[in-house]
């Protein structure tokens, strides 16, 4: 039977002091740590299906000027308002 890389790791670590244990698992953390931040901090795979739906859920970032653009693009859609009814004589056929 062999040994997995894991038992290496931890039969190797044994037979260091203990200052020297401590030492290791601090960098084995800071690297898992690097290594695994995005995910630990919940930011998904860019282009995942999660990430879409946490860009689509957050707010949109806007300056002022989108703002502006959107208003004058409303302002340039708007239709005059029909005050006729549709049941209204002349509109029958």
């Amino acid at each position: 039977m062999s040994i997995s890389g894991f038992d290496q790791v931890v039969e190797l670590a044994s037979r260091l002091s203990p200052g020297e244990q401590l030492k290791l698992m601090a960098q084995i953390g800071a690297k898992l740590s690097a290594e695994l931040a995005p995910a630990a901090i919940g930011q998904p795979a860019t282009g995942s299906a999660a990430a879409v739906l946490q860009a689509m859920r957050a707010p949109p970032d806007l300056d002022n000027t989108d703002v502006d653009e959107l208003e004058r693009a409303v302002q340039a859609g708007r239709m005059r308002a029909r005050y006729e009814g549709i049941f209204e004589q002349g509109h029958g056929e």
